[in-house]
């Protein structure tokens, strides 16, 4: 900036800051033009510029024209600039004939933008270390310069960077232990340095609690920072930094952006900042080096346990992972990336004015299909199909040649229906994408302008034999979508020359789909969620001819999804009526269904959440949800479901569902045991059990695949082929007490079934065997295969022989066929936090007695596969039910059947194979 002032030689330089104290630091710069001489960049004939601090308000025109008048550099925040009014901006705009924009990732805000508007015919330059957004808005303007973060530090003008990891679940302790690692670096590093180590939290309360840890540490002295302090006592705190009087500083928000102290060299993360721009600025302040002074290498401390990160910093704080290369390379792949888009962006042409910012158009998925007989298009011709032409006011366009894409946007002026008032109206944007597929010579229209299914445009752009794809065949959409569970659907019935329109939603769904088989109504609309290549995903579609998804993605994604939505659409092969009456239907009962139940399970909320943002509470004790889980109480085909939560291998409440009617059918959970309710925190908000059962409704699985939520059950409709009995994997048991399942603690039960496993797996190859046993479980035994292109995770599920040996009883595999359906949620988390459930649950405990969960491999082992999954390293679940009880020679078409209902409930929602492990 500085160096710009002279060389440009600015008349007026408005420099725009996004906070008091870096307008206080900026300022003095400008007034000593910073180490420019002691360079020898400038000499002693330069004249020094008069520079103004705007720190209030001023209110009017000659006061503010009095100001600029008397400087050649005012510094500003955006905030002060904001609070002008216009008479005072005119004299602004009038007299600066530059304006410098710092930390200008701040500029796409709707505060900082209206500024920088109002300035649009200045020179306006923009700096920012990281020039990319948490929202992935784009910052406007042209890159002219990018200096790398990797150049800095070969350069000198970083240090480099140390990273301790810190391998600490238990909050409490996690924080002692980085507190801990943070002071003996303080201890080494006042040897030689006059380093300060700054600990961050996220919030106040967080902030006091580690204040505290930090305070037992008398030998240096600490202050904690800040919002609930008044502006003084930050103010003092901050000047008691800046003379070397505190040692430890403990804070939330880096004392400000753009504070600026060298001797911050020791980062204590107590909460990681959870997003890269944050974290290279945070990391900017460390690496920092001082011109007259030596100081030594930054050291930054933090868990690699936190599971709710971005990827790339999940790869940051991982462990044993070098800062100096990944930031650098995060930095530019960033930057780089900033670049690329502006230069994709910048080839739509139409689109630069500044209203329009093309980087953040998120369109939903959605899409109306045209054959097109003419096998050409004519995309310039668009404008000729445009709909009430007269109401459009503005079109910015651009065309994709190669890609065959062309997108516009229309602005039009649509006058009010409560008057006949012409000075009055409302402006409408709308986006258009025309995608022409040239392997399937189908076109493909989006427009958020639902109102029309825009044959006209269509056949402007394609010719006038363009035909819409509308009716039944629309509905092949949904081929290859497993357990599609219907949502809405809506029903056209033909009444003489009438039609009759029916939406049914929820459990009038079975009404509709049964209404639609009479010969005078068809379905005209239907929506549902599903599972596609063992990824959940949603689709709806009317006859009409429009397709959607619930979800919203990039112009890339949006043209994927439509060419598979097209080829699925004109595939012949496809039977849409075969294809729906495979659909999952919702029928409200008021009586649980006289089947066995085989498991009971979470709600699918419950597992797209952190497992850690759950706590249950009774008698004044905490527990864990990663150590409990949901069981079946004496299990049978009465029609009654109890259930215990057990936690840690205790039962600590037990439930029972009721379903009943009186003027609709609904349902209830009842906690019969004890009378002390059992409680849930989730987030800020605590209520009963039975409260939260009622939102988040346990599912329950019965032995033929089908469901019950509350009173929703769920009847699959497709032909289950019994499981082949060539796929039963035989081993000889021998020297194995049959009866006995767990391998327990201490003693451990040598001729238990988990203990013949496990052995077993520690003589063969792999890298873990870990004994996850008891409530909680992802299963009995997991094992971990790290190969050259991904890890294997094998979920072992155990059941002892009710009979002591092989025999055809099917409840030797109710249960355990119930546990095996269970995995399939862990395909759907993360892969990190398979692990992360792992570390968490090392010691396993019964009886008053304890051992390592670690049957082969280490913590260290363990957390190194952390660290690549971190890393998007690819991992790989398998399935596995192993029950002495079955054997191929005695196996029954029953327990076939059970299993293959098994195998597909995995292969289907989750894509994951099971195998099945028997006796000879």
């Amino acid at each position: 900036m500085l160096t710009l002032l002279l060389l440009q030689q600015c008349e007026k330089l408005l420099v725009i800051v996004p906070t008091d104290p870096l307008r206080e630091q900026i300022a003095e710069k400008f007034v000593s033009l910073g180490i420019l001489k002691s360079l020898g960049i400038i000499n002693d004939n330069v004249i020094y510029p008069v520079v103004g601090i705007f720190s209030k308000k001023i209110s009017t025109e000659q006061e503010a024209k009095s100001f600029v008048d008397k400087c050649n550099v005012i510094v500003a925040t955006a905030s002060i600039l904001n609070k002008c009014n216009p008479e005072v901006f005119t004299v602004f705009k009038e007299h600066f004939s530059h304006i410098f924009i710092d930390e200008a990732h701040h500029s796409e805000a709707l505060t900082w933008f209206k500024i920088r508007d109002k300035f649009s015919d200045k020179v306006i330059l923009q700096f920012t270390a990281t020039p990319f957004r948490n929202d992935s808005k784009r910052i406007d303007g042209k890159h002219i310069f990018n200096f790398p973060l990797k150049k800095a530090q070969e350069e000198g003008y970083y240090k480099e960077i140390k990273f301790k990891p810190v391998y600490v679940y238990d909050d409490a302790l996690r924080d002692e232990k980085i507190a801990e690692l943070a002071i003996e670096q303080l201890r080494e590093d006042k040897k030689s340095f006059k380093h300060v180590l700054m600990a961050r939290a996220e919030n106040k309360n967080k902030a006091e609690k580690v204040h505290a840890i930090y305070q037992r540490y008398t030998e240096f002295t600490s202050a904690c920072i800040h919002s609930g302090l008044s502006a003084t006592e930050k103010k003092s705190i901050k000047a008691k930094l800046l003379k070397g009087e505190i040692d430890i500083i403990v804070c939330v928000d880096m004392l400000g952006e753009g504070f600026d102290y060298p001797y911050l060299k020791i980062a204590a993360f107590h909460d990681i900042r959870k997003s890269l721009p944050v974290t290279l600025q945070f990391a900017g302040r460390f690496t920092r080096t001082k011109r007259d002074e030596e100081l030594g290498n930054a050291t930054f401390i933090a868990s690699v346990l936190d599971a709710d990160v971005k990827e790339e910093l999940g790869q940051l704080y991982a462990e044993d992972t070098d800062w100096n290369y990944l930031l650098p390379r995060f930095s530019e792949q960033k930057t780089q990336e900033e670049i690329n888009k502006k230069r994709f962006f910048d080839s739509f042409k139409a689109f630069k004015d500044k209203k329009i910012p093309i980087a953040d158009i998120k369109p939903a998925l959605s899409t109306v299909i045209f054959d097109n007989y003419s096998q050409k298009w004519n995309p310039s011709n668009f404008r000729k199909g445009l709909e009430d032409k007269d109401s459009i006011t503005e079109i910015y366009e651009d065309l994709n040649t190669q890609d065959k894409v062309l997108v516009f946007i229309t602005e039009r002026k649509t006058y009010i229906d409560w008057g006949n008032i012409k000075d009055i109206g409302n402006t409408t944007w709308d986006l258009y994408v025309v995608y022409w597929d040239t392997k399937t010579n189908l076109l493909f229209i989006h427009s958020s302008d639902k109102s029309s299914h825009h044959q006209k445009l269509a056949k402007a752009i394609a010719g006038e034999n363009a035909r819409l794809l509308t009716g039944q065949d629309l509905f092949k959409c949904f081929y290859g979508i497993d357990r599609l569970k219907l949502q809405n659907v809506g029903l056209a019935e033909h009444l003489g020359k009438l039609i009759r329109f029916i939406m049914r939603v929820g459990t009038d769904i079975e009404q509709a789909l049964t209404d639609a088989d009479k010969d005078n109504a068809e379905k005209s609309v239907i929506f549902g969620a599903g599972y596609e290549a063992g990824k959940e995903v949603t689709m709806g579609c009317s006859y009409k001819g429009r397709i959607w998804s619930k979800r919203t993605n990039d112009l890339e994604s949006l043209i994927t999804w439509s060419s598979d939505v097209g080829r699925k659409v004109i595939d012949k092969s496809i039977s849409v009526e075969n294809l729906l009456k495979r659909t999952l239907i919702p029928k409200s009962v008021d009586s649980i269904p006289k089947k066995y139940p085989v498991t009971i399970d979470w709600n699918d909320d419950v597992y797209r959440k952190y497992e850690t943002r759950f706590t249950f509470t009774i008698n004044g004790i905490n527990y864990e949800l990663y150590n409990s889980e949901l069981q079946l109480v004496n299990p049978d085909d009465s029609g009654n479901i109890r259930f215990n939560f057990i936690s840690k291998g205790l039962v600590l409440a037990e439930f029972e569902l009721v379903l009943f009617k009186k003027d609709y059918e609904d349902f209830k959970f009842i906690q019969r045991t004890p009378t002390q309710k059992l409680h849930i925190t989730h987030g800020k908000k605590t209520e009963t059990v039975e409260e939260f059962f009622y939102r988040s409704t346990p599912k329950i699985w019965f032995v033929d695949g089908s469901s019950l939520e509350g009173n929703k059950y769920v009847k699959l409709k497709e032909n289950t082929t019994p499981y082949s009995v060539d796929k039963i994997i035989a081993w000889d048991w021998s020297g194995v007490n049959l009866r006995a399942e767990a391998q327990d603690v201490y003693p451990k039960i040598t001729d238990s079934i988990q203990y013949f496993c496990v052995q077993k797996f520690i003589a063969e190859d792999y890298d873990i065997v870990y004994d996850d046993d008891y409530s909680g479980e992802i299963a009995d035994v997991v094992t971990i295969k790290e190969n050259s292109n991904e890890i294997i995770m094998e979920l072992y599920h155990l059941k002892f022989a009710k009979n002591g040996k092989p025999a055809g009883d099917i409840k030797d595999l109710y249960e355990v066929c119930g546990q095996a359906q269970k995995s399939y949620h862990w395909k759907h988390k993360e892969p990190k936090e398979l692990f992360d459930h792992m570390l968490r649950r090392l010691t396993k405990t019964y009886k008053g007695n304890t051992c390592s969960r670690l049957e082969k491999g280490s913590e260290e082992e363990l957390i190194k596969l952390l660290t690549k999954v971190k890393k998007s390293f690819p991992l790989e679940l398998k399935v596995y039910i192993v029950q002495p009880g079955i054997s191929p020679r005695l196996v029954t078409q029953e327990q076939l059947t059970l299993l293959a209902v098994t195998e597909n409930h995995l292969m289907k929602q989750a894509n994951i194979p099971l195998t099945v492990i028997g006796s000879k």
